[in-house]
């Protein structure tokens, strides 16, 4: 018997340590969520790690084949995936894909998908890469998009402009609401440009109530009013909270700030009157506002075209002065609805065709109605209303019934309308007493109806003598003896009391 001993302990513990470091590397793997795969473009062969087909949803040492391993994608990310094995193949293009997969078990997940080529002369050897599962990540990343959209949406909505205040340095930097509410340029970036904005009277206030905020409050919340290059003073609200920003604890000021102008026109007044003024814009309504004595506060853009006034020439001046209103079918001034609802505090609407006379005579049909302004504590503030025109609809509503009540033709009246006024009279002629008597004392023993078919005429001259006919037709005379136009019959009837 012959035989070789060799000293394997080395190799052993080799064995041993790349064990190990399997092991490690799977725990680390499991922890981290991430897996690796190995393709062999030759063979086609592929090796899933443990961890990897555990994000599959598959049993450890699953082998798949490349259909099957394409399939676990989502049909929209398909496409996307292949396009990159392809690519690789072909050009040895790596790849860093995050895509919607979904695992035996129907679950949809998010993974990140990382590929690299190993190539010899060009030629695709072996493609291996990292699998992680990454929904937790994605989902985060999509709730923060949601809430920036949202904020995004609250801002350009709301007109709320956001500002961020560095304090060491006097640095700002504010959306592009923020500049607009201020009527500042792009440039202005510092503590100074924004105090040189707001008004001589309200500067040092402003800056110590940033000066607090920055070294005791922590937070602000004040009202100022700022000078906009176009000349007109605004009021603006803004708010502030203290932060320290970053490894380096930068020290800021983080804010908001709002335009608060068309408040201050209705001092104290309640939150709801303001906001129906607000949105009333949008729909094309007009809103005009009042103090507590009726005169004008202030018109938005649709009532000055409406009333011909300039809000600045309206303001003061009694409100049944700029809405001037009068009765469609008299002619005769309308009550105002606004001294109305400051008399009885509670909402008035306008009498139906209702027509505003315009500073230059043009008039609107309108519907309103008028609203005190209440505060909180039960006073009433001022009347705010709201109208808006109405003449087209009007005019179709007459048009319509017009149509429906004469003969589009002749103009006269179409056979139903003329039934059932000939019936109106008929009964009001009826329910006459008997003893009513005419000029020469004689009661009228009834009712006769003559019935002339113009076309027709010949009979009644034929039959009865033409002096008949003649005074017959003299009935049709304070009528205007209309015919039609094209020759057809034009028929009349009259009621005539017997003498």
């Amino acid at each position: 018997m012959f035989g070789t001993h060799m000293d394997v302990t080395s190799l052993k513990q080799q064995q041993e340590d790349l064990r190990k470091s399997r092991e490690m590397l799977d725990r680390t793997n499991r922890v981290a969520g991430i897996g690796g795969w190995e393709v062999y473009p030759e063979t086609g062969a592929i090796h899933w790690s443990d961890e990897t087909c555990r994000i599959h949803g598959v049993e450890p040492g699953h082998v798949p084949t490349m259909e099957e391993a394409i399939e676990f994608y989502a049909p929209e990310a398909r496409p996307v995936i292949t396009a990159a094995v392809e690519r690789g193949v072909a050009t040895g293009e790596s790849w860093d894909l995050e895509l919607p997969f979904i695992k035996a078990d129907g679950e949809r997940i998010w993974v990140r998908d990382v590929g690299t080529v190993d190539a010899e002369d060009g030629k695709p050897l072996r493609i291996t890469g990292a699998f992680q599962d990454i929904t937790g990540r994605v989902a985060q990343r999509q709730a923060i998009e949601e809430a920036r959209e949202r904020i995004s949406v609250a801002t350009e909505d709301g007109g709320v402009g956001i500002w961020d205040l560095e304090i060491d340095t006097g640095k700002i930097s504010w959306d592009g609401n923020a500049s607009t509410i201020h009527g500042a340029q792009a440039a202005e970036t510092t503590l100074c440009g924004w105090l040189e904005r707001v008004h001589p009277e309200d500067r040092e206030r402003t800056a110590a109530a940033i000066e607090r905020a920055s070294t005791s409050t922590g937070n602000m919340d004040i009202e100022y009013r700022v000078c906009r290059s176009d000349g007109r003073i605004g009021h603006v609200r803004a708010s502030a909270h203290y932060r320290k920003i970053g490894q380096t604890n930068v020290k800021r000021l983080i804010g908001v700030c709002w335009d608060v102008t068309r408040e201050r026109k209705w001092p104290g007044a309640g939150g709801a009157a303001r906001t129906d003024a607000r949105d009333a814009d949008p729909i094309g309504d007009a809103v005009i506002t009042t103090d507590t004595e009726g005169h004008i506060l202030w018109l938005n853009p649709v009532a000055e075209r409406m009333t011909g006034w300039r809000a600045e020439d309206a303001h003061g001046r009694p409100s049944s002065e700029v809405f001037d209103i009068v009765s469609e079918d008299t002619g005769n001034p309308a009550p105002d609805p606004i001294r109305a609802c400051l008399s009885l505090r509670e909402t008035v609407g306008l009498d139906h065709n209702t027509l505003l006379v315009a500073r230059d005579g043009t008039e609107y049909g309108i519907e309103d109605s008028a609203a005190p302004i209440i505060s909180a504590d039960g006073d009433v503030l001022g009347a705010v209303l709201v109208f808006h025109d109405v003449s087209e609809q009007r005019r179709l509503s007459r048009e319509m019934r017009y149509r429906a009540t004469h003969d589009p033709l002749t103009g006269l009246l179409n056979r139903g309308e003329f039934d059932r006024r000939l019936e109106e009279l008929t009964g009001q002629a009826s329910a006459m007493p008997a003893s009513t008597q005419d000029d020469a004392g004689i009661a009228p023993p009834g009712l006769v109806l003559l019935y002339i078919d113009l076309d027709q005429f010949k009979v009644v001259n034929d039959s009865c003598g033409h002096a008949a006919g003649d005074e017959l037709r003299s009935f049709g005379d304070p009528e205007g003896g209309r015919r039609t136009g094209r020759g057809g019959p034009a028929r009349r009837r009259r009621i005539r009391r017997s003498s």
